[in-house]
């Protein structure tokens, strides 16, 4: 795996341990958060979980924790919000009350065991089909690692790998005794979002996952969309609003699709300069690979201000942003 892969799969990493701090500190609750967080190594190097190494705060700056919380409420806000909505699809009897949630570049997000286990609300009037999609190698380790230390007590987790498709897993948690409700799927699915997306989608469809384009569905893309390099970030967009070079039958949207993208914005001045930097240093930005090949510009470099990014989404084909 190229150094910069790894820089970009360790940011999950970093944004789990900005929210433990978010949790520890008292800005909301997340009773998955620390479990999902165990074995990560902080600026300190030291593991989360580890002896000495409990306390998850690791210096971290008030500004992060503010952030931090701000994109945690801003995406909570967006997937209640969609899953409220009453929709002309509702009033079919086959997709009645149906909604799904795609959350691209998942890493170690705990929104739907929240959601799962009644933290948030949602789930109690809508049978919720939930799509995890990352990099095959953190996929390999939530399905198999993280996701095990999640599990309530009086639940047990259980995943089963889709030997037709790769890395790709139904999950699920199973209530030992008690009656259990609730009817929603969870899939995660292993694939790159630099390479195109009609293999991701043909991953989603396969009946072992079962998305369906008749169905609302609501994209979700928590700070992901920054690090893909700009042309293959326009392709994924192009192709989730139906359009563009690879558009076919395979994504020709039947139903109400929105995206809730949360993304920072350097926006030219001091404060996107140093975020840039910081990006430059760990491997992540810059003009060339470790091996010295030109690297194409990311997303984030290309749409520095909140225009840039209003004009890419109308220029991908969602009619409002």
């Amino acid at each position: 795996m190229a150094h910069s892969d790894r820089a970009v799969i360790s940011t999950a990493d970093d944004a789990v341990l900005a929210k433990l701090s978010c949790v520890e500190k008292g800005y909301y609750q997340d009773a998955f958060i620390s479990s999902m967080a165990k074995g990560v190594k902080g600026a300190n190097s030291r593991s989360y979980g580890s002896a000495g190494g409990r306390n998850s705060s690791f210096s971290m700056e008030p500004i992060i924790r503010k952030g931090t919380h701000a994109r945690v409420c801003a995406v909570d806000k967006a997937i209640s919000a969609f899953l409220s909505l009453r929709l002309e699809e509702d009033t079919s009897n086959a997709n009645k009350g149906r909604r799904q949630v795609v959350i691209l570049g998942a890493g170690r997000d705990t929104t739907y065991l929240r959601y799962r286990f009644g933290y948030q609300k949602g789930f109690e009037e809508n049978q919720v089909d939930w799509f995890e999609v990352d990099h095959p190698f953190v996929i390999e380790q939530k399905a198999h690692a993280w996701l095990c230390n999640c599990a309530p007590a009086g639940y047990k987790y259980n995943s089963e790998m889709n030997v037709a498709t790769g890395v790709s897993y139904r999950a699920s948690f199973s209530s030992q005794g008690a009656s259990d409700a609730n009817d929603s799927t969870y899939h995660l699915i292993g694939h790159d979002l630099r390479s195109p997306p009609s293999s991701l989608f043909e991953k989603l469809a396969d009946p072992f996952h079962g998305y369906d384009r008749s169905i609302p569905t609501i994209f979700v893309t928590e700070c992901v969309i920054m690090y893909l390099p700009d042309e293959a970030s326009r392709t994924l967009l192009r192709y989730l609003a139906g359009n563009g070079a690879e558009a076919d039958q395979s994504n020709q949207v039947d139903s109400f699709v929105t995206i809730a993208m949360y993304d920072p914005i350097p926006n030219n001045d001091r404060f996107g300069q140093v975020m840039l930097n910081n990006l430059q240093k760990r491997g992540i930005t810059g003009q060339t690979h470790e091996d010295g090949e030109r690297r194409e510009q990311l997303s984030l470099e290309r749409t520095p201000t909140l225009s840039d990014h209003l004009e890419k989404l109308n220029k991908s084909g969602f009619d409002i942003a």
